[in-house]
């Protein structure tokens, strides 16, 4: 019996049950069961995606919900599995960033069911329930129950992984990509790794599919990537890397009043209007006729116009790179 997750839930009065209420629900189950020839076992609320950003040690889930079942377990007799310890000290062995793989974080097209992609910090991929079902049968095994003697080992692996192929990358942008490899047939998981500028690869993010959303990389930089993949035997030999450079914006505008401070990295200036010696759009030839007091608009000065029209048209700021001119 494993509760917890949805009797936390605050928000949703037909779902929530107070830590001590939860006990007493959690006991109806355990005599129920008796009363019908069955060996209860309980099972304390599974981690969740939730860490210490300051330490990336992983924290306790439902830890009031989590007690109550233990002093449950104590009261009436009942085997416990600590699945929350379990898969708590799990997740603190792979690390926040390979978790995610764990959990329901797929990106966009992949999955029908989720178009836009997902960020789920409760629920599991199919390769982060199997890991919780063997801490699970684990466990289980080791309690001296009768169902204990059904758990069998499973062999891992003959081998380790095919090295990752044909890794590239797409739809780079100023502070990510996408990469894209082919499948190793034997793979539960793929590490992606980033070479930093000491030479060391360290962990970028993992996946379950052959592909990776990259983010967080800096403006016009280049980074190496590459692939390792992983099953129950061990990590493939890396795929060859992929350098991606991110892109870079040719010119940047900071537009705003003329007399407020220019951002950091800007230059201000009084560039040449662009529509000079053509005709100006409507909005343009409106904006002058307000300021003179002969336009037909909501007030004088351009009021109820854009922001960028409400003020004298040259003295838009803006910034170009070093060098250029004109």
């Amino acid at each position: 019996m494993q509760f917890g997750h949805n009797d936390a839930t605050v928000s949703v009065p037909d779902r929530y049950a107070s830590p001590a209420d939860y006990k007493e629900y959690l006991r109806v189950y355990v005599n129920g069961a008796r009363q019908r020839g069955a060996t209860p076992i309980l099972v304390t609320p599974v981690s969740r995606l939730d860490h210490n950003p300051a330490t990336g040690a992983f924290n306790v889930s439902f830890p009031e919900y989590v007690a109550k079942m233990k002093e449950l377990a104590t009261e009436e007799d009942v085997a416990l599995v600590d699945l929350s310890a379990l898969s708590r000290a799990y997740l603190d062995s792979i690390g926040p960033e390979a978790a995610r793989s764990v959990f329901l974080h797929t990106p966009a097209g992949v999955y029908t069911a989720w178009p836009n992609g997902s960020a789920d910090n409760t629920h599991f991929q199919e390769y982060g329930a199997i890991q919780m079902a063997r801490l699970v049968a684990g466990a289980v095994k080791g309690l001296g129950l009768p169902l204990s003697a059904l758990v069998k080992e499973v062999e891992p692996p003959a081998a380790v992984p095919a090295k990752p192929t044909g890794l590239v990358a797409g739809g780079i942008s100023n502070s990510g990509a996408v990469l894209k490899w082919d499948a190793a047939v034997t793979a539960d998981v793929y590490q992606v790794f980033r070479k930093g500028s000491d030479g060391a690869w360290t962990l970028a993010t993992t996946a379950t599919i052959p592909q990776a959303a990259l983010s967080g990389l800096a403006e016009g930089r280049s980074y190496d990537f590459r692939v390792v993949a992983v099953n129950g035997r061990g990590d493939s030999e890396p795929s060859d890397p992929v350098t991606v450079t991110t892109r870079q914006a040719k010119y940047r505008y900071d537009f705003g009043p003329a007399t407020s401070p220019v951002a950091a990295g800007s230059h201000a200036g009084h560039p040449r209007h662009p529509l000079h010696g053509r005709a100006r759009p409507r909005s343009h030839r409106r904006h002058r006729n307000d300021r003179q007091g002969q336009g037909r608009g909501p007030g004088r000065r351009g009021q109820g116009l854009p922001r960028l029209l409400q003020r004298p048209l040259r003295s838009s700021r803006w910034t170009c790179p070093t060098g250029c001119t004109g």
